[in-house]
Formats: C-alpha cells, structure tokens, sequence
C-alpha cells in the first residue's frame, strides 16, 4: 500500500503544481516538436495460469494472478501540429514494474506444495500519438507496440525449481490529456491497456522423481496502467 501512496502524492503534486502555473494566455501552447520527461503511476499485471503434471495434487491448475506496483519510467517523442489543430506524434518509453503475482496450492493441513510466479520487471513501449490542440490542452489517443521482460517460476515442496524468461512482445492502446503549463513544460495523464498476447510457456516434466512428458506451465500477461508525467518540450 505504501508504494500507491508515493504514486498518489506524486498526481496530488502535479495537480497543485498546474493550478498554480496556469498561462494567462490561453492559445500560448505549441505542440510541436520534441520532449523528454519522467512518469509515476500504478500498473496492475493481470495473468491466467494454466498447469498440469501427473503428480499434482489437484490437476489440472488453471488460476488468475494478479498484482499491483508502482509504475516509474522515463520517455521522449516527437510531436507535429498541422494547421488544422492536429497533432501527430511518436515516443518511445521505458517502464520498471517490478511486478511478481504468485499462486500457491495448499493442501488440506495448510501445507504449501506448487508454488508459481510471474514476474513483469522492465516494459518498453514504442507508440504513435494523435491529438488535438485545444489551445493550452492536448487531448490524445495512443497505439503501438511493447516489450517485457518476463519470467514464470515453478518450485515445488521438494525445492525443485523450473523457470523460463523471455521478452514478451505485445500491443498497447490508450488516451490521456496533457496540459502545457508553460512554453516548455508540460503535465499529463494516461491509461494504458497492453495485451502481450502469446503466453508464456515452459515444460515441466519432472516432479519429485515422477516422470511426465506432458508436464507444462503458461501464464499469459496483461496490464492495466494510470500515470502521471512531467514533459520539457525543447
């Protein structure tokens, strides 16, 4: 709870900041060119797990994870405006979830036997951006492509660990509202929605000396994300 709460002061603060930094002039805005800022919010990873060994204990597995964390990144992109209000651009962006959702089957004497995890722990993104100039307000929608680094973690009561990283690549769609405070410094916020469609799976043959050539684990992933950002425009 106490890293939504950091994410929380850090929208308070942005939103007390604009009132106090409002232009006096309300056509002041130039959207384009180019940016560079910081973001803080929330993400929620969201995954289906789906596993089955001959030797589990309640086969098949088949269980929804989810975890929330705080959301740091950095970005920078490029914005054009036409003359008729338009605004084109493009960005490129690096996340740090540092996300684990776990799942653990416990028996009836409340012994932990199958424990999984999927962890999300670094995001890239590269996305297109549309929008509207509404003198200082841009609002947008944005679509693109992602990129995470993922793991799913199998370990069981006899310690026996199997484990599969990969870089899961996916679609990310969303619409947010950015404000221009002054000539070069501009406040936003956003959601996202990213599908990493293609679970991630891994062989899971042997279990506490039981052999099972169709023993698997897959988890798929995705994400839910609020954010808050602070532009300079060069």
């Amino acid at each position: 709870m106490h890293k939504i709460a950091i994410a929380i002061i850090f929208l308070t603060t942005f939103s007390t900041f604009t009132l106090a930094e409002t232009p006096t002039d309300p056509h002041s805005a130039q959207w384009t060119g180019f940016y560079a800022g910081l973001s803080l919010g929330a993400i929620i990873n969201q995954s289906r797990l789906k596993s089955d060994h001959s030797y589990y204990i309640d086969p098949p597995y088949n269980a929804s994870l989810e975890s929330t964390d705080v959301l740091p990144g950095i970005h920078a992109g490029y914005n054009h405006e036409l003359s008729n209000g338009l605004v084109f651009g493009g960005e490129a962006d690096f996340t740090y979830p540092d996300s684990t959702s776990k799942f653990i089957s416990v028996g009836e004497s409340g012994f932990q036997y199958d424990k999984f995890s999927v962890k999300n722990t670094l995001q890239g993104a590269v996305h297109g951006r549309i929008g509207y100039d509404l003198a200082n307000f841009l609002p947008y929608i944005t679509a693109g492509i992602s990129f995470a680094d993922t793991l799913l973690r199998y370990e069981n009561e006899a310690s026996e660990i199997t484990q599969k990283g990969s870089v899961q690549v996916g679609w990310i769609l969303g619409a947010g509202l950015e404000y221009a405070l002054c000539r070069n410094l501009s406040v936003r916020s956003e959601y996202l929605y990213t599908d990493y469609g293609n679970p991630l799976s891994m062989g899971i043959k042997n279990v506490v000396g039981q052999f099972d050539p169709n023993g698997f684990a897959n988890a798929d992933l995705v994400s839910h994300s609020v954010r808050a950002a602070i532009n300079y425009r060069f």
